[in-house]
């Protein structure tokens, strides 16, 4: 099993390496608290779209850049080899499995709803950018 996405959002405690319930709760925390956007590998293109959104100064342009890249066909794998039922039943029934799931499902939640706020999706599944969320301002 990969021990992987809630130890990184979890931190460097010592308690952050041991599955469990602890180390869930605080890579939780530490996503809705620390993180701006967390994007999902499945929805790359709309995650490009709310880096844009969010923060147009430095991704001004990328979404479309994404969109219409030639190397669009680098982004998918080829001749993929699909897990035996048994093998995905014996990941699913593991620990770190079910507590890596719980994150993943965590960050879809967050990512949904600022997706939701921030984006239109056309009838081509394309992602139409709205107004930008948030404004920063230096303060002087």
């Amino acid at each position: 099993m990969m021990w992987m996405q809630v130890p990184f959002f979890c931190g460097q405690h010592a308690q952050c390496l041991i599955p469990g319930p602890w180390a869930l709760e605080q890579a939780k925390s530490n996503l809705a608290n620390h993180f701006l956007l967390v994007g999902l590998t499945e929805q790359l293109g709309e995650f490009v779209a709310l880096l844009e959104t969010m923060l147009p100064r430095y991704f001004s342009g990328a979404y479309e850049l994404y969109t219409n890249s030639k190397l669009g066909h680098l982004r998918k794998t080829k001749d993929k080899i699909a897990p035996s039922k048994e093998t995905v039943r014996i990941i699913k029934e593991s620990l770190i499995y079910q507590l890596e799931h719980e994150l993943y499902e965590f960050a879809k939640e967050q990512f949904n709803f600022l997706k939701q706020r921030a984006l239109k999706i056309d009838e081509n599944e394309r992602a139409i950018i709205m107004k930008p969320l948030f404004k920063y301002e230096k303060i002087v």
